[in-house]
């Protein structure tokens, strides 16, 4: 298959597929912002919504956020900490109990996007490489009409949409 540059929708689909190999949810509650719109609640969402190029690179800095969502007044507390808490922990990889570790983490997702690639459909996914992966703020919010509550975890991603491996 040849090189495919919609690198907005392979990142949101290699984030799910991370998030699904580690057993965090179901295909049908980690989605990509594209399939998330009339999907019930609880649900998570990996949306990219900006790449910029790297000069003379073919890779992208990204701009990533993984979108919890909940029913404010039918999921319990606990169970949304509990979501949350193992959904932002997969970014939080550590390396010798001190650093951070943003190489790995991008080797994980690299992974994850790769064994992903055999399902039909999602055959580019197998020349996505990941360079680094930069954590940015956490967020946390009720949505416009009050009865979804959103938490938020940004992440900066330098990725090319080719394999640079």
């Amino acid at each position: 298959m040849p090189a495919y540059h919609n690198i907005c929708s392979k990142l949101d689909r290699a984030l799910v597929a991370y998030l699904l190999s580690l057993n965090l949810g179901t295909p049908d509650d980690i989605l990509p912002a594209k399939r998330a719109a009339t999907r019930s609640l609880p649900l998570t969402v990996c949306f990219t919504e900006r790449a910029d190029p790297i000069p003379n690179t073919g890779s992208y800095t990204c701009r990533a956020t993984i979108l919890l969502k909940s029913h404010a007044a039918d999921t319990s507390p606990a169970a949304s900490d509990a979501r949350t808490a193992a959904t932002f922990d997969a970014f939080h990889t550590i390396l010798d109990h001190s650093h951070w570790d943003s190489k790995k983490i991008a080797a994980q997702i690299t992974a994850a996007a790769r064994a992903a690639s055999a399902t039909p459909g999602a055959e580019d996914l197998a020349d996505l490489t990941l360079l680094d992966v930069r954590l940015g703020a956490q967020e946390a919010a009720y949505d416009h009409d009050g009865d979804v509550f959103v938490e938020s975890l940004q992440l900066e991603i330098d990725a090319a949409p080719s394999n640079v491996s």
